[in-house]
């Protein structure tokens, strides 16, 4: 259903150099799949999220690559055509709720709006459509919430909001960029459950963003590794959890707290260089305990294991 291979985003700064944010970055999802992109703050994630339906900052640009989309390459796509795309068969929930909805509008209305686009539906039309969608997505009192501005409603509600926002056209792939990070642990759960109703539901694929490893294990079929604009890992979700191969996948797992052990944590050793110094060769090698002496030289391929694992690591040449 969808398919990204070399895809290369720079950002221009300052200076005027263009700096590396994605590089080279190659993956699939099939139809009702869901997959958890996961790496450290800066690594990428949501440039990558943003790089499908091109609503990159101004700042940014796609070197080159091609994102195919149900076998339409969304890289020559205009402005125009894209709008059909957005929110009909590719819907985002964005990080921060606050940012992402109008607070200036009721977030019915908000909803409404983009039914009405879509789907030519008349106002009084897609305001039945809307309450129809917040009992669903569970909330107690839907013409309140209707009637609602974006301040008036707590973080889980504005949450809920988004993910109707995102799902009222029934698209073929939901974009969850860290849905749950300003969310306390139980409406995290409430909203993953609800995530994981609507994809069976709606059979649609959800591509997951998080840094939370123990987080998308629950919900996620595969895995998606990202260090410094590369994805370094993927394959299965459970193969690799039960058999991590790259060195920054085990520092992730490592660094894991777990109550029914008493272990120290430990940490990856060294922090994430600038966009504007990233090593020679494999990214990793300064902070990694197993580098080889060609780690630093040539940047490592691909390689397959089983065709249900994928590392990107000369330790396994």
């Amino acid at each position: 259903m969808l398919e990204i291979s070399g895809l290369n985003v720079s950002f221009l700064n300052q200076g005027g150099k263009n700096l590396p944010v994605l590089r080279d970055i190659t993956l699939k999802m099939q139809k009702e799949e869901s997959l958890a992109l996961i790496g450290e703050s800066g690594c990428g994630k949501t440039i990558l999220a943003l790089s499908i339906v091109k609503l990159l900052p101004p700042e940014a640009k796609i070197c080159q690559g091609k994102i195919s989309f149900l076998g339409q390459n969304l890289i020559n796509y205009k402005e125009k055509q894209l709008l059909q795309i957005r929110g009909k068969q590719i819907g985002f929930i964005f990080q921060d709720p606050m940012t992402a909805l109008n607070p200036v509008f009721k977030v019915g209305e908000q909803i409404g709006e983009t039914l009405c686009y879509h789907f030519k539906l008349s106002k009084l039309q897609a305001k039945n459509k809307v309450l129809n969608l917040f009992e669903k997505i569970g909330f107690n009192e839907p013409k309140r919430i209707y009637n609602s501005y974006p301040h008036e409603l707590s973080g889980g509600m504005r949450q809920r909001v988004v993910i109707a926002l995102a799902i009222c056209c029934n698209p073929k792939l939901i974009i969850a960029d860290e849905p749950t990070t300003a969310l306390d642990v139980t409406i995290q759960a409430q909203i993953l459950d609800l995530l994981s109703k609507i994809k069976n539901k709606q059979k649609s694929a959800i591509l997951f963003i998080s840094h939370d490893l123990s987080l998308v294990s629950n919900v996620c079929q595969s895995l998606c590794v990202m260090y410094l604009g590369q994805i370094i890992e993927q394959g299965n979700l459970e193969v690799i959890l039960d058999n991590p191969l790259h060195p920054y996948t085990q520092g992730l797992l490592e660094a894991l707290p777990l109550l029914e052990k008493d272990k120290e944590l430990s940490p990856i050793p060294g922090t994430i260089p600038p966009l504007s110094k990233i090593p020679k060769g494999c990214a990793f090698h300064p902070r990694c305990k197993h580098k080889l002496a060609i780690c630093g030289k040539k940047n490592p391929p691909d390689i397959k294991f089983n065709n249900l694992q994928k590392v990107k690591c000369w330790l396994y040449r």
